[in-house]
């Protein structure tokens, strides 16, 4: 795949990153609201995008209306261009900077006393993500060599954000996940009046 373009909006601060044979040739980073902050970088690079044979998108976990913003954003730029979205993992962009890592567990905020975790060993997925209590979230990050958080945790954990610039090199070197869903990774059971359970 000559061009791809990677949208990212799972955490603050959202990015995307364009690629074109194997590098990333324009990027940047959204300050606040991704809904906001993503059309004026795009639109500027709109000619380079004409090509652009397929959309990544990272679709959590994270932020939930975040991620919904940055699916949006690839649908419609995918209508306009004729490419094709490929959703992948956020996470993937954080396995990727700590690929030498043997055993990676990544963590993040669901909400509802839930916490996501998914592990990686040197890059590769070898957990997919799921939800845990906050009893099991101590003794989980510790079990693993290395422990990151996507965004503070209830105790000490290094906290970093996914790129679009991580996940467009994880892609290039990992394929896409298969029976990967095009929404955002949710996991919690569906209530009255709550968003819907997504898997």
């Amino acid at each position: 795949m000559n061009k791809f373009l990677v949208i990212e909006t799972s955490a603050e601060p959202a990015s995307w990153a364009l690629f074109a044979d194997g590098e990333r040739i324009a990027g940047a980073t959204v300050s606040g609201r991704a809904s906001g902050g993503l059309a004026p970088g795009l639109r500027a690079v709109s000619g380079a995008l004409r090509d652009a044979a397929a959309i990544i998108v990272g679709v959590g976990p994270g932020s939930f209306s975040g991620i919904r913003v940055g699916i949006a954003t690839a649908q419609g730029l995918a209508a306009a261009l004729g490419s094709r979205v490929i959703p992948m993992r956020s996470t993937r962009a954080l396995a990727w900077r700590h690929r030498a890592e043997p055993d990676l567990g990544i963590f993040a905020d669901a909400r509802r006393g839930k916490f996501f975790h998914t592990a990686y060993a040197g890059g590769e997925l070898v957990a997919p993500t799921r939800l845990v209590a906050d009893d099991e979230l101590r003794r989980l990050a510790a079990r693993h060599r290395l422990s990151v958080s996507v965004g503070p945790l209830p105790f000490a954990m290094r906290a970093e954000a996914p790129s679009a610039a991580d996940l467009g090199r994880a892609f290039l070197r990992f394929p896409a996940e298969p029976g990967l869903a095009l929404e955002p990774i949710y996991l919690h059971d569906a209530t009255p009046g709550g968003p819907p359970t997504r898997r």
